[in-house]
């Protein structure tokens, strides 16, 4: 193991092979599901699409709880000298205090051990590019104080754009933010929202678009913008979505100079809160 140890949650929708190869322990968050706490990572996918279309009765979520955090902490100390832990925004849950909880209790059973608290303002694939960016950085051998700085000037450069069918599952969880007043869409129309840092780690409304392939579209154009010609790094993670995932990402690799693409489901929380068929598009562009 690396002397810097780099953990995560499965809102960065990172694969168990990716998570793997580059030593990343991965934290579960819980789906509730007719009274009963599911791991994520236990969830039957069918079952929820299925609950999900009936919009009666739906699954709630909660984050990892302080306890399995500290679990975390403890087993990653006995081959690591420093964790640093990458989590979702604060804005969307509970991960975040629950870590810091976690942390202030590990200062006492783990005082060797040194754990940064990363908020990465962000989540799904734009996380999951920090997540990696610190993996890389820990398998070069850099220090625990470098990694923390490489990854607090990484995060004003992470972007997360949202591409939904439809925005009731972000109103029903109470995630919408300043996305509220699209909480009754005309007919057809598809949303794109934003969460970053650039919204300060808030749900923010952006455009809306005909088609689900005019938002595809739209969402190309405003990676272009912002990029201004950079090379890119890119996750395309989607819900049940596979050929439009892959439309996107074409349309990316035809148009823009990609230097780093991963396509990626998504865990079975972040399903409960952006419905099936959404699809999103994280990426960062190279100074």
């Amino acid at each position: 193991m690396n002397s810097v140890a780099i953990m995560t949650d499965t809102i960065s929708g990172i694969p168990r092979e990716m998570a793997d190869e580059f030593q990343i322990e991965v934290v579960p968050l819980h789906v509730i599901l007719d009274g009963v706490s599911y791991l994520d990572t236990e969830v039957d996918k069918p079952r929820l699409y299925q609950r999900l279309a009936q919009r009666e009765t739906l699954p709630t979520t909660s984050a990892p709880t302080a306890a399995q955090f500290l679990r975390t902490y403890q087993k990653l100390s006995q081959g690591a000298e420093a964790i640093v832990h990458i989590c979702y925004t604060s804005w969307i849950g509970m991960g975040y205090k629950q870590a810091v909880t976690a942390r202030r209790m590990a200062r006492k059973e783990l005082p060797g051990t040194r754990i940064a608290l990363i908020n990465s303002q962000t989540e799904h694939g734009a996380q999951l590019l920090c997540v990696l960016e610190a993996a890389r950085a820990a398998a070069e051998g850099m220090s625990f104080p470098a990694i923390v700085g490489r990854l607090n000037r990484l995060i004003p450069r992470l972007n997360l754009l949202y591409i939904l069918d439809t925005v009731y599952y972000l109103g029903r969880g109470g995630r919408m933010g300043t996305a509220s007043a699209w909480r009754d869409p005309p007919f057809g129309l598809r949303s794109i929202v934003e969460l970053d840092s650039s919204t300060r780690g808030a749900m923010t409304p952006v455009t809306r678009a005909r088609s689900k392939a005019r938002a595809m579209a739209r969402a190309v154009e405003i990676v272009k913008k912002r990029s201004a010609g950079r090379d890119l790094h890119v996750v395309v993670s989607h819900d049940d979505a596979a050929a439009e995932a892959e439309d996107l990402k074409q349309r990316l690799l035809s148009k823009l100079p990609v230097k780093e693409m991963h396509v990626t489901g998504v865990s079975p929380v972040t399903i409960v809160h952006n419905g099936p068929g959404a699809v999103r598009l994280g990426w960062y562009s190279e100074d």
